[in-house]
């Protein structure tokens, strides 16, 4: 089931039952969006996912959810703003890794051009997607570009 199929369900039933049926049965529906975007975030942003964890990943994808709410038909527009709600709410988690590795997973999910991180934190991201426990030394005060390109239809992310 796509998130299509699910939001064609949730107008099926809004207009189908009585107010109170259908108050119960979207209940159903409401669980589905949120295991659908759990899932859609794990797909686009998956160093974050290494990095937080199961369960503070889930956090903060329900708080983005429920500080923002999806405002588009598009999920994909919705699943770009996490970067920026991880900006906005910096204060929250304290973490720049946090932050610069949602902008790296960024960048190879939605095919963009280029990020600015801090040095090293290329290489910590390409450990944490090799399944590996990161090691690399992030240099505070230095910074690197991450960028996408492609060789015979293949792409690739290099930092320079």
């Amino acid at each position: 089931m796509d998130y299509k199929d699910i939001l064609d369900g949730i107008s099926e039933e809004i207009t189908s039952l009585s107010p109170e049926d259908s108050m119960l049965n979207l209940r159903v529906y409401k669980n589905n969006i949120f295991n659908l975007n759990i899932d859609l975030f794990k797909k686009n942003y998956p160093a974050v996912f290494s990095y937080l964890g199961e369960r503070n990943f889930i956090f903060f994808v329900r708080k983005l959810l429920m500080d923002e709410g999806v405002k588009s038909p598009n999920i994909n527009v919705f699943i770009k703003s996490f970067t920026m709600f991880l900006e906005k709410n910096k204060g929250m988690h304290k973490d720049e890794n946090l932050l610069e590795l949602s902008k790296i997973d960024k960048l190879w999910s939605y095919n963009l051009s280029e990020v600015t991180v801090r040095k090293g934190m290329f290489k910590f991201w390409s450990q944490l997607i090799g399944g590996h426990t990161p090691v690399a030394e992030i240099n505070r005060s230095e910074v690197e570009i991450v960028f996408s390109y492609e060789v015979n239809g293949s792409r690739y992310l290099s930092a320079k």
